[in-house]
């Protein structure tokens, strides 16, 4: 779910607000895979290989662009691009089991604490803590956009039995109206057609109507309405995104 934005936008590349997704537990995390992807490509998994701005190599030495050629790090079409005056935005890392939590645990918070005193029962983000950060990433995953160590973007994906879950999503208020959130749910995309799941799944909480129209422009559609455990009224909202897994 998404808090409050001052302005919502329309396009490609709009976001509105601190993109999050409200995530209400269901059968706990799914421990379907348990391997850790270090390709940024979505259709390989390497487990030795290091990660560098041009791809994969066997050292740990980041490989340099050709003389008189630009750095494909920053190639628009390569990692994503450059806003003018805005970050580099780099493809979606796979946080590591074992991997400090502390940066993605403290941009989940900032970001949801803008439903404060907007949805009814509170935000799960207030439980959060590391030790559910360090679960999710050993039987689920967590995926983070980062720009010189700051982490930018973060979400939970939980593969469930047909689906992929999201959850947790969040983009930081100074990386605002620069597509993370988009990019992070079509990341989602590309990660359930490697799992062979054929659906997206996602939560938003029903006085968030902005989120809704986010999650719709980015081709969710709305299928069940939920309530939390004591309401009797529906506390959440169901959106899915069929998928062409071939």
């Amino acid at each position: 779910m998404l808090p409050p934005a001052g302005r919502v936008g329309r396009g490609p590349g709009w976001s509105p607000g601190p993109v999050l997704v409200e995530s209400v537990a269901k059968n706990g995390f799914s421990a379907i895979e348990k391997g850790w992807m270090r390709d940024v490509s979505a259709a390989r998994y390497d487990r030795v290989a290091p990660l560098t701005l041009h791809g994969l190599r066997r050292e740990d030495q980041p490989m340099k662009p050709p003389p008189n050629q630009p750095d494909p790090a920053l190639s628009p079409t390569a990692r994503g691009g450059r806003r003018p005056g805005g970050p580099v935005v780099r493809a979606p890392r796979r946080m590591a089991p074992g991997e400090d939590g502390g940066a993605v645990l403290a941009l989940i918070r900032a970001a949801f604490a803008g439903m404060d005193g907007r949805i009814d029962p509170p935000s799960s983000a207030r439980r959060l803590d590391l030790a559910a950060v360090a679960r999710q990433a050993a039987e689920g995953e967590v995926w983070l956009i980062e720009d010189h160590g700051a982490v930018l973007a973060a979400v939970f994906l939980t593969p469930l039995p047909g689906r992929l879950y999201i959850g947790k999503l969040a983009v930081a208020a100074g990386a605002m109206r620069q597509g993370m959130g988009r990019r992070m749910l079509d990341h989602a995309a590309a990660r359930a057609r490697v799992l062979g799941l054929p659906v997206l799944e996602l939560q938003a909480r029903v006085e968030l109507v902005e989120n809704h129209d986010f999650f719709r422009a980015c081709g969710f559609v709305q299928t069940a309405a939920t309530a939390h455990p004591g309401y009797g009224r529906a506390t959440s909202l169901t959106f899915t995104r069929r998928l062409d897994v071939g």
